[in-house]
């Protein structure tokens, strides 16, 4: 779970760290959303484990989990700040 969490949020980090243009944002729109799906998908296979499970995964994974966070907590702000410049008032946030 927390291996595959990361990978998405990189993912998602990349996406939005790629924003320059009007076709980029919209390629990154696109992919996030693709993103967003796999990131359900996954939250559905472990919402029945227990608190305890979980817990204990986050710890194991912990200091990756926070980097991927960091980076994409950045690229939100980045990509905000690109779409405002090209005239959009946000871009879609995952």
């Amino acid at each position: 779970m927390a291996r595959q969490q990361i990978a998405l949020m990189n993912e998602m980090a990349a996406a939005l760290e790629n924003i320059t243009d009007i076709p980029s944002l919209k390629e990154a729109d696109a992919k996030l959303t693709a993103l967003r799906q796999k990131l359900v998908r996954l939250q559905i296979q472990t919402k029945d484990w227990s608190e305890s499970r979980k817990n204990a995964i986050k710890e194991r994974f912990k200091s990756e989990l926070d980097a991927a966070i960091d980076r994409f907590q950045q690229a939100v702000k980045k990509a905000k700040s690109k779409a405002e410049e090209l005239g959009f008032p946000e871009p879609t946030q995952p």
